[in-house]
C-alpha cells in the first residue's frame, strides 16, 4: 500500500511538471522600452490611434476615426501642413536626436523653410539631475541639435530662436526614471505661421 501511494504521488508530480513544460506554456511578453508621449497641451492634436485587435493592425478608418493627412515623409500634419509632433525626447545626458525623430524634425524644417512668415522657438529642457548651469547648457545643446536639422532643410536663422530652461519647467514632478524621461525634451513652439 505504501508503495502504491509513492507511485501515485510520483505520477501526479510527473503530470504536473508535464503540464507546466515550457513548450506548452505561453511566454510572458518581454516589456519593450516605450518612449514617452508628449503631454497634451491646449490645441495639441494627438492624431489617430492605431492598434492591434486579434493580432491584426487596425487604422483610424477601421475604428471610425478620421485619418490624418500626411506629408511626403509620412509625418502627420494639420490643416496648415505643420507636423503634429512638436516634442522630442532625449536620452540621459545626451543632446542627440533619436533616429526615429529625424523625419519629423525635417518635416518641421521643410514647413518653416517654405513659409517665410513662420517663426519658431526651440525650448530645451532637462531632468532635475545635474547642476543648474550644466542643465541650462545641456538644454541649449538639445535645442541647437534640433535647430541644425531645421537649418539643413533651408530654415533661415531669423526664423528660429533657442531658449533653454534646463530643469526649471518640468512636465512631471516625480523623482524617478519615468518622470525624468518626460522632462528631457525639446519643444517646438510656433510663434507665427
Amino acid at each position: 500500500m505504501h508503495m502504491i501511494r509513492k507511485l501515485s504521488t510520483i505520477g501526479c508530480i510527473t503530470l504536473m511538471l508535464a503540464a507546466c513544460s515550457p513548450a506548452d506554456r505561453e511566454e510572458e511578453p518581454v516589456p519593450q522600452q516605450v518612449r514617452p508621449q508628449a503631454p497634451q497641451r491646449p490645441g495639441d492634436v494627438s492624431g489617430t490611434q492605431v492598434g492591434t485587435v486579434g493580432g491584426k493592425q487596425i487604422t483610424g478608418a477601421e475604428t471610425g476615426q478620421e485619418i490624418p493627412a500626411r506629408n511626403a515623409l509620412g509625418v502627420m500634419i494639420d490643416e496648415f501642413g505643420v507636423p503634429h509632433h512638436k516634442v522630442f525626447y532625449f536620452d540621459y545626458d545626451q543632446a542627440s536626436i533619436h533616429q526615429e525623430d529625424l523625419d519629423t524634425v525635417a518635416s518641421h524644417g521643410q514647413y518653416i523653410a517654405s513659409s517665410p512668415s513662420a517663426r519658431v522657438r526651440l525650448e530645451g529642457h532637462t531632468d532635475e539631475r545635474g547642476t543648474r548651469e550644466y542643465n541650462v547648457a545641456l538644454g541649449e545643446n538639445r535645442a541647437k541639435a534640433v535647430q541644425r536639422i531645421l537649418q539643413l532643410q533651408g530654415v533661415r536663422p531669423d526664423q528660429v530662436s533657442v531658449l533653454s530652461y534646463g530643469e526649471e519647467q518640468p512636465v512631471e514632478y516625480g523623482h524617478e526614471a519615468d518622470s525624468w524621461a518626460l522632462n528631457r525634451r525639446v519643444e517646438i513652439i510656433y510663434e507665427s505661421r
